[in-house]
């Protein structure tokens, strides 16, 4: 201390020193807190800017979804097969035919749109889920979700709310189901929304640096993301002064920590249509990082500047003094902020250099707080170009006429833009041109008027940008040869053409223009890149509303006609008569599709001349009672053609056509067409139909009528057939009744001498007369053999009572036992002297089974029998058993057995297995096919089991109670 003040040079130099320091200090911090300030606003604005957006964007989302949802419900077929889900029984047909159609249309639909998550149809009385294109929800109930009570009355939207199935936030569209005159159906139309579009729209970083992010938060203070939805870090809910205040439906912006205890600048908006909070945020690091990169360097300069001074002060004292005093005062006048000043330079030593210094050093600062100032104005700028393409996307997303949509785009973005003029240009695939459809001003009304286009392949602005993607930009239309000036447009000195895609199709493109060089820099490029996909997203979707309305009235008309002639070919199917046939056949031709006449000629093959046999009105009546016809080879004759060529023939102006030959009986004709009535290779005529109007015949009547005239020669073939049937059927009842005279016959005049032969056979064998061996032998075969012509002939009386259905079975409880036990009484006779070996094994106790015992008896006896014709040697077995509900029978054999290839046969008609051992045994044929019958007319079953040469094993099983 003692030192500074001996020597004026130190004290100079040290307060000088601190004074420099001071001042640079002083300068860098009001610097420092004006650019913070001026950064803080222009984040500010940043962030409200991109906050507007989304909030937009996240409007037009649900509001798209809304129309989507408006526009199924409000589709014919929609309301056509819903109403029959509402009104009729799930077992009805067409219930049926409505469900198959609605979850195929609906899974359709929510495959196309990915926003949708499931769409399901609820009953008005209880709310109950009858058909979802997730079908383990449907029988569920939701009487109480607030969309089923709202939706009843009315399209509304249930806010962001947490789904019970998938655990993530949804939101959810309902509209009552209406019919086409406005009437409730009685049901509901429910959308549940999958929000990963919300979130692309929420989460999109683009404006906001690298630390910024917009996120949402309902009411419950739940971050609403289906990534992030309900996470345990937050499991109490998120807190931040912003979240705070917009939950309470405070809007505005502050700097705060935010959910994370990270310092944010941010902007809140409170969305009470949805019940969220949108929150924009960006780090406070980030946001201010130019202003401390300032005052870092306003403080390095400084330093620089104030070690120069202090070698110039202290070389030069007494020379410093002024130059440093005028030096501090202008650096106090800088501190206020005028950053204009500069330092005297007053000397060319030290103190001229450290004021030139000085002088370096504002400028800087100048230069620096400048250009805070050009991108402070740039932002604002920027800000407006996005809220000018904000109201115009917006407007448009309000207009369903594709013209007025984009008369509305091209005025708003001239007049939003500040423009010399706007159009757009639609690609015209088919000509291959690009069509002036809007343009903007008197210039634009007299390009509309001549209908302006350009070619495809003419060198040309536009044309470039259709067949590149790209934005086409010229800075100075007169520095670019492909570009082509428009007398009605001589202002034209710069022009951007952007293309208006729809995903990788361009389908225009939008042609701005501006009287100044260089008007539209790269950002404005980008932002309108960013507009034009939306209104060619809006565009694309105003004209398919528009081809939808239209293909809906072409549907209308179409399904009238099919149901014309659904209607037509029902009675057809009714209708035996052909005279009575083709008369109401023209009749409802003509009344429901509006003709001015219809005929049918039908064809006389032996007279070669087609002739009227049905006609509409009076004019048909008197052309039938003329017997009007044509000769099939007449050269001038439409309907003769017609029926040579079997082709249908179309004229859509009788006036042109110099084969139409016009009946005088109908003056009005202007359209005619002539369809050939063909059953395979056969024509039995041509249907004539007429019109007063030229070109009357549409594509689909075309083809419905085409298919109605075949299905016209169908019903008149049928017809035909029917009365070949009733004639045929008549003769075999006929040959029905010769039949059964017949087999009575021959059982009264067969049996009556064979019972007698047999009986006389039989006293001689009992040894009432004495005969000699040989003789006793002979009538030991009358006998044996009048027996077996005894059993067919019986046999096949059987077969014909079974196969006419006059089979009666004499139902009563039946023991099995007793049955068995006779079987093998007469089995045993039978086998006696022959290397047979007899066995039964029936269980005790067998239930009683409801049947004919007289049948049974029969059933046993054949197989019995059978299996002793086919086995010379060995053994044959009978078993039976109980098995469940059933008794089971099972005859088995050692014998010659049964080939593969004959088991499918064995039970037909007059069918035996052909081999010498059968041969042998002889037979009609029928015995197994009346057990088979036989068992089925008890209600029971019967199989076989065989290997050739080892045998084969009978099973028939009863049932308990059989079928009556």
């Amino acid at each position: 201390m003692k030192f500074l003040k001996k020597s004026l040079m130190t004290q100079l130099v040290t307060y000088f020193l601190l004074l420099s320091v001071v001042t640079v200090s002083l300068v860098g911090l009001i610097a420092f807190l004006q650019a913070r300030e001026a950064l803080k606003q222009a984040v500010f604005d940043q962030l409200e800017t991109t906050a507007t957006l989304k909030e937009d964007e996240l409007n037009r989302w649900v509001a798209d979804r809304r129309e989507d949802v408006l526009l199924i419900a409000a589709l014919p077929e929609m309301r056509d097969q819903a109403g029959k889900l509402l009104k009729l029984e799930e077992t009805d047909p067409e219930y049926q035919a409505a469900y198959i159609f609605l979850s195929d249309y609906l899974a359709g639909v929510a495959t196309r749109k990915q926003d949708i998550q499931e769409i399901f149809i609820l009953t008005g009385k209880d709310g109950q889920v009858i058909l979802s294109t997730d079908q383990a929800r449907e029988g569920e109930r939701h009487t109480d979700a607030d969309y089923f009570i709202q939706g009843q009355w009315g399209p509304s939207i249930q806010s962001i709310y947490l789904s019970p199935v998938t655990g993530k936030p949804t939101m959810t569209i309902a509209t009552p189901l209406l019919n086409e005159v406005g009437l409730q159906l009685g049901g509901v139309l429910v959308v549940h929304l999958n929000l990963e579009r919300m979130d692309k729209i929420v989460l999109k970083r683009a404006g906001l640096g690298t630390s910024g992010q917009t996120y949402l938060v309902d009411r419950s203070n739940t971050l609403v993301s289906t990534e992030r939805f309900g996470e345990q870090e937050f499991s109490q809910g998120i807190h931040s002064k912003g979240i705070d205040n917009a939950i309470q439906g405070i809007d505005g912006s502050a700097l705060y920590s935010n959910y994370e205890g990270v310092e944010v600048i941010g902007v809140y908006h409170w969305i009470g249509r949805w019940e969220v909070a949108l929150l924009a945020e960006m780090n406070q690091q980030e946001a201010f990082a130019p202003a401390r990169q300032l005052a870092g360097m306003i403080i390095l300069v400084g330093l620089i500047s104030t070690g120069a001074l202090a070698v110039g002060v202290y070389l030069l004292a007494r020379q410093i003094i002024r130059p440093i005093l005028a030096i501090t005062n202008t650096a106090a006048q800088m501190a206020a902020g005028d950053l204009t000043l500069t330092v005297p330079v007053l000397t060319e030593d030290e103190i001229g250099v450290l004021a030139r210094a000085f002088n370096d050093m504002t400028a800087r600062v100048r230069d620096l707080v400048g250009s805070l100032e050009e991108r402070g104005n740039e932002l604002a700028a920027r800000t407006r170009e996005i809220e000018a393409s904000q109201r115009v996307t917006f407007a448009a997303s309000e207009r369903a006429d594709p013209d007025r949509l984009l008369q509305m785009v091209v005025n708003l973005i001239r007049d939003q833009f500040h423009l010399y003029h706007v159009q757009v240009y639609v690609v015209d695939e088919e000509k291959q041109t690009a069509v002036l459809r809007q343009s903007t001003g008197y210039a634009g009304r007299r390009l509309l008027q001549k209908r302006h286009h350009i070619p495809l392949d003419q060198p040309a602005l536009v044309t470039r940008a259709i067949h590149s993607g790209e934005p086409v930009l010229v800075a100075d239309v007169n520095q670019t040869e492909d570009w082509l000036p428009n007398p009605l447009l001589p202002d034209t000195r710069s022009e951007l053409v952007v293309p208006l895609k729809v995903g990788d199709e361009v389908v225009g493109v939008l042609d701005a223009q501006d009287r100044e060089p260089g008007r539209f820099v790269p950002h404005v490029v980008a932002l309108f890149q960013t507009m034009t996909d939306q209104i060619a997203f809006l565009f694309e979707n105003s004209e398919l509303v528009e081809r939808v309305t239209e293909q809906t009235q072409t549907l209308t008309i179409f399904t009238d006609q099919l149901r014309s002639a659904a209607d037509i070919a029902r009675r057809l199917g009714g209708i035996l008569d052909p005279e009575q046939l083709l008369q109401q056949v023209v009749e409802l031709i003509r009344n429901r599709f509006g003709f001015y006449h219809v005929h049918i000629y039908m064809l006389d093959e032996a007279a070669g001349r087609l002739i009227v046999r049905a006609g509409s009105g009076e004019v048909g009546r008197v052309l039938r009672e003329r017997g009007h016809s044509i000769p099939l080879d007449a050269p001038k004759s439409l309907v003769a053609r017609t029926a040579r060529d079997r082709e249908t023939l179309l004229v859509e102006d009788t006036s042109l056509e110099s084969d139409f030959m016009p009946n005088p009986l109908l003056p009005q004709t202007r359209s005619s067409m002539s369809v050939p009535l063909v059953v395979g290779d056969r024509v039995l005529g041509v249907l004539n139909i007429q019109d007063d109007q030229p070109g009357r015949f549409t594509e689909t009547e075309l083809d419905t009528l085409t298919s109605l005239a075949g299905q016209i020669a169908t019903a008149l073939q049928n017809a035909a057939y029917v009365e070949e049937i009733e004639r045929a059927a008549e003769e075999l009842r006929e040959m029905d009744r010769l039949k059964n005279e017949f087999m009575a016959n021959m059982s009264h005049e067969l049996r009556t001498p064979l019972n007698s032969i047999i009986g006389y056979a039989e006293l001689m064998l009992m040894g009432v007369s004495d005969i000699d061996p040989e003789t006793l032998e002979d009538v030991q075969a009358i006998y044996s053999n009048g027996q077996h012509l005894l059993t067919m002939i019986n046999d096949i009386l059987d077969m014909a009572k079974i196969e006419a259905g006059s089979l009666v079975l004499n139902l009563e409880s039946v023991q099995i036992a007793p049955l068995i036990d006779e079987v093998s009484a007469k089995a045993v006779e039978r086998l006696e002297g022959k290397p047979i070996e007899w066995a039964v094994e029936a269980e005790p106790d067998l239930p009683p089974i409801q049947a004919d015992p007289l049948r049974i008896g029969q059933i046993f006896n054949n197989l019995v029998t059978n299996a002793e014709k086919f086995t010379e040697e060995g053994a044959i077995s009978l078993r039976a058993r109980a098995e469940d509900s059933w008794v089971c029978i099972e005859i088995q054999d050692t014998g010659i057995g049964i080939a593969e290839s004959d088991m499918d046969k064995v039970f037909d008609r007059f069918q035996q297995v052909d081999s010498s051992s059968t041969r042998t045994a002889g037979g009609a044929g029928l015995g197994l096919a009346i057990t088979r019958r036989l068992v089925e007319l008890h209600g029971g079953e019967i199989e076989v089991q065989s290997q050739p040469g080892e045998g084969s094993t009978f099973t028939v099983r009863l049932p308990v109670e059989a079928s009556k």
